[in-house]
């Protein structure tokens, strides 16, 4: 077992590799390793592609790791170093060497010192990665114009439709021709992109293609939204760009001086290759502007305390799945104690065994095509996501057709933004998931536009048949909070008599605690085996069944589907909408989490992402009147439950257990509170019981 250093700065690969010595690649350690072997990478940016032959063993993993904490970076990206022109109204302009390449439309990114510009686009936004409506067009008007079938592909029809809306009035006639167009239409299950083919003030015509069977759910209609991207007309404000095929000719306005910034361009979709290798750990890396590739015969490897920054990207030009940051494939690979943020995609799930675990996921699902945080990409089992927090997603956060499988302990919020009849957890039309437990979820803030029964809103968690064929069963649904969803809080669909477990859905739903509904959809099929029990919820509502069968109902009876069992709930009509009484606290919850800028009040869980003993190193400590103020804490992260410190006060040692109050905003800026300590000078803090971190109190 060797140990190997690599500097990308003062490096060569024809050196030893030693401390003194190091490699200048990492392509060069994993061409020289055996199982065993470690490799401490020093601080920098490599402009390198991981790819290798070399598998460790069960007792002797290979690892890659940054050296004592050094910030490493492995980029897809190359600098432009092409002479910049300046021209008209702050835009500058440059063409490409040929050392550069565009990655195709909907696919290119350029960065201005590491941070992702904008294709130039109307309506305007503040940032790439923004997932809100509000930065839409909506039109009063839509619907087909033509339709005609693909004589490339005959599943598909390719459309020509159109959109009016008083936000394109101002626009002269042509003024979007060539434009892309990324929209969600018809009932908002999923976008689409088309190209603008004409457009007259307050109109635009355009032609997409799409499945046959999908287009029923997709049809352009009024109160849809969209946006409008990729022409060169649409390129105003400041970090916006705009690239010209024809004349390989980049343009973009910069947000501040040109001649001082370090200008980059995606080049390389896939950065880490791990196909067919097993046994590797890598920490304590960053993988910026690329994504990372399991396939079906990876195995054993783990990916801890990694940061996946701008992993995926993806416009919705093509493709029903944009690329993930994180294709999981194989069996036994784990993804913990990670970042996720700012990608067009969501981590897709194959295979088995896998485990992601206390990772925070935050700002993902931009593109118009996927929308997802966590997704099961068909026949993934025993899966255990737990311990994540995930927010600001443009759909579900995790949609969990995963069998055999845990979803436990997540905190999820602002996700289901750009679309609606979704979920913050949903798994639809899956068959048996052969005892999947959904349980110790905190789950609050659910978007989805709910407005007619097209628009269904957003639930909390949903075992969705949706008219399918095989219907949901075999899951537990337990001692979860969910708290100000659009739609209901937990939605549970009948099965078919095409369905698995017919009759006997072994579906139960116990102990969780909710301000809205516990919806039972599709009332009409088998509900027998369901049991809906110590459940505290605004109230039960079912639909889905035909009433004339039904004489002896009273008008606003909740109808209870035959075989349904109902046993110890508390309905309660007067919960208040955003909180939970202190009347119906039910234990095990505890108040460890509170958010502040809004009226949800406690939320009697300790879920989400937990701060780890490396994390103490960074953070600070306030004195704040009576109490301990914790700062610096890593975004969507929070103390455990229980933290030991030590402290002198009054020349007494103090040790104690103690619990820190959590206090986390919608963007997931965490700070933390120990209450009833003052007078002290320093205190020490230890996650692990042994190893304490001291810190000097702030006043």
């Amino acid at each position: 077992m060797n140990t190997y250093y690599i500097d990308t700065k003062l490096g060569k690969d024809s050196n030893k590799g030693d401390i003194d010595n190091p490699f200048k690649t990492i392509r060069k350690f994993s061409n020289v390793c055996v199982p065993g072997d470690t490799c401490f990478i020093r601080e920098g940016v490599y402009y390198e592609t991981f790819t290798s032959s070399k598998s460790g063993e069960k007792d002797f993993p290979i690892t890659y790791q940054s050296y004592q904490n050094e910030k490493v970076i492995i980029s897809g990206t190359k600098i432009i170093d092409s002479e910049w022109k300046k021209l008209e109204n702050g835009i500058y302009s440059t063409v490409l060497n040929s050392n550069l390449k565009s990655l195709g439309d909907g696919h290119n990114q350029l960065f201005f010192n590491k941070e992702m510009m904008i294709e130039s686009r109307f309506p305007k936004i503040n940032n790439a990665f923004e997932l809100k409506r509000e930065n839409h067009i909506t039109s009063f008007n839509g619907g087909i114009i033509e339709e005609k079938q693909d004589t490339d592909n005959p599943s598909k029809v390719k459309v020509i439709a159109y959109y009016e809306s008083n936000e394109l009035n101002d626009f002269e006639k042509n003024f979007f021709n060539d434009s892309y167009i990324s929209f969600v239409p018809g009932k908002e299950w999923w976008g689409e992109v088309g190209k603008i083919i004409k457009s007259i003030p307050g109109r635009i015509e355009f032609e997409f293609t799409i499945l046959k069977h999908k287009l029923i759910h997709s049809t352009p209609s009024e109160n849809d939204i969209f946006y409008l991207w990729g022409n060169y007309n649409l390129l105003t404000d400041e970090k916006e760009w705009f690239f010209d095929s024809t004349n390989n000719t980049l343009f973009f306005k910069p947000p501040t001086n040109i001649e001082d910034s370090i200008i980059e361009l995606k080049q390389i979709p896939t950065l880490f290759h791990l196909s067919n290798l097993s046994y590797l750990n890598f920490k304590d890396i960053e993988i910026f502007a690329g994504n990372i590739s399991f396939n079906k015969s990876s195995s054993y490897i783990t990916l801890d305390k990694i940061t996946s920054c701008y992993g995926s990207h993806n416009s919705g030009v093509d493709g029903w799945i944009t690329m993930p940051p994180i294709y999981l494939d194989g069996k036994y690979n784990k993804v913990i104690n990670s970042t996720i943020k700012y990608s067009s995609g969501p981590i897709l799930v194959h295979g088995n065994n896998h485990i992601i675990e206390n990772n925070v996921i935050h700002d993902i699902g931009y593109s118009s095509k996927s929308l997802s945080g966590i997704q099961d990409g068909g026949k993934a089992f025993e899966i255990n996501i737990c311990d994540n927090t995930i927010f600001n997603c443009g759909g579900i956060a995790i949609s969990a057709t995963f069998k055999k499988s845990k979803v436990l302990h997540n905190h999820i919020w602002n996700v289901n933004r750009l679309k609606t009849d979704s979920a913050a957890i949903n798994c639809y039309n899956s068959g048996d998931l052969q005892g999947t437990i959904v349980s110790h979820n905190f789950v609050h803030n659910i978007q989805g536009k709910k407005d007619t029964i097209e628009h269904w809103g957003g639930y909390g968690i949903r075992l969705d048949g949706g008219g399918g064929k095989k219907g949901v069963s075999n899951c537990k649904i337990y001692n979860n909070v969910v708290l100000k969803t659009t739609s209901n809080s937990i939605g549970i669909w009948g099965i078919p008599d095409t369905g698995d477990n017919y009759n006997n859905s072994f579906v139960l739903v116990f102990n969780n605690v909710v301000d809205s509904t516990i919806l039972l959809a599709e009332a009409n099929k088998s509900f027998q085996g369901t049991k809906i029990t110590n459940n505290v919820a605004f109230n039960i509502h079912s639909v889905g069944y035909n009433a004339s069968e039904f004489p002896n109902k009273k008008p606003g009876e909740t109808f209870i589907p035959f075989g349904c069992t109902l046993k110890n709930n508390t309905f309660n009509k007067n919960i208040k909408l955003g909180g939970i009484d202190d009347e119906i606290f039910i234990l095990p919850y505890s108040h460890s989490f509170t958010l502040f800028n809004d009226s949800i009040g406690y939320a009697h869980l300790h879920s989400g992402a937990h701060l780890k003993q490396h994390h103490l190193n960074n953070l600070k400590v306030l004195q704040q009147e009576n109490d301990l103020k914790f700062t610096n804490i890593p975004i969507g992260m929070t103390f455990p439950e229980s933290i030991k410190v030590k402290y002198i006060k009054e020349n007494q040692l103090i040790i104690q257990n103690t619990c820190p109050i959590n206090y986390i905003d919608f963007n997931g800026q965490v700070f933390a509170i120990i209450k009833n300590i003052t007078n002290i000078h320093s205190i020490n803090l230890t996650l692990n019981d042994e190893d304490f971190v001291s810190f000097t109190i702030i006043r």
